[in-house]
């Protein structure tokens, strides 16, 4: 045991809080993708309007990342609050990192074994 403890209200609480979060980044960026689209369209210009596209192209990209990671880090982190909670503290560590993509199995394990932390 590395002396983990959760408190389960307390990772609730927090998935809550980041749910709540995340809510206006959809929001926004379904009205930025209706007001993109208006404006392309009533462009005087087909340049403008296509330039209009394009950029919302790369920055719309940009966005999905970021609206796709956020269910794919709750998950992980209620499945590792559940996994530490049942003891497989190795487990959940990997689940947490491999589900934000932010760590490696090894980067878990090595930081594991200095007893620290795990890194962000």
């Amino acid at each position: 045991m590395t002396g983990y403890r959760v408190d389960p209200a307390g990772v609730n609480a927090v998935i809550g809080a980041v749910v709540k979060s995340a809510q206006p980044i959809d929001k926004a960026v379904t009205a930025l993708e209706g007001h993109v689209s208006s404006a392309a369209t009533g462009a005087s210009s087909a340049i403008v309007g296509g330039a209009l596209q394009d950029a919302f192209q790369t920055l719309g990209a940009q966005l999905q990342e970021v609206r796709s990671r956020v269910p794919a880090v709750l998950h992980g982190a209620a499945d590792a609050g559940k996994a530490v909670l049942e003891g497989d503290e190795t487990m959940a560590q990997q689940i947490v990192g491999l589900a934000t993509g932010a760590l490696t199995e090894t980067q878990v394990l090595r930081s594991m074994a200095r007893g620290g932390a795990v890194p962000r």
